[in-house]
């Protein structure tokens, strides 16, 4: 039996309006907590979910929170820039899936830069292959949804991230 643990981060507490990047914490001890009850639980997978990714904090809590985040979470979910993005990260610390999400407003429906426009993203992991399939969906003026098809490494819409240094995700047990 595999475990996941999925943890749910505040980032927004500090928020005061349009010039919060940079001015923002999520704080360690929020990710430090979580994932030592994560391990108790002896979770294969962990997963965190924030709004705001890393690159928003303030410069000392953006560099203890990518170094945890790195060292004993799998993947990070977050929001918050309307547009999409999904990488692997790979530092001295370890290594994490991001996967961005686009917006999803109302008023984004009636956005001319496609940029802006609502969508959502299948995630596909493979155990077989350790790998992660992205595949972004975008919304249509008729409101119905699309494959991005500028998307992906094979022009089919879904970009197919593969490892060959390390398993993309590595077993807690691995990096303690």
């Amino acid at each position: 039996k595999e475990i996941v643990g999925i943890v749910l981060l505040i980032s927004s507490w500090m928020c005061t309006g349009d010039d919060d990047r940079n001015h923002i914490a999520l704080g360690d001890a929020q990710l430090t907590q979580s994932w030592l009850e994560l391990k108790k639980k002896d979770c294969k997978y962990m997963f965190a979910v924030a709004h705001h990714h890393p690159n928003f904090l303030i410069d000392y809590d953006a560099y203890l929170v990518d170094k945890i985040l790195n060292e004993h979470f799998d993947v990070y979910f977050c929001g918050h820039t309307h547009g999409h993005d999904s990488r692997f990260e790979e530092t001295q610390n370890g290594s994490i899936f991001h996967s961005i999400a686009a917006g999803t407003l109302y008023n984004n429906l009636h956005e001319e830069n496609t940029q802006y426009r609502n969508s959502f993203t299948l995630l596909e992991y493979n155990k077989d292959e350790d790998a992660m399939d992205v595949t972004p969906y975008f919304q249509k003026d008729d409101e119905s949804f699309g494959l991005d098809l500028n998307y992906g490494n094979n022009g089919d819409g879904t970009w197919y991230f593969r490892r060959e240094k390390k398993n993309v995700f590595q077993t807690l047990d691995c990096w303690i």
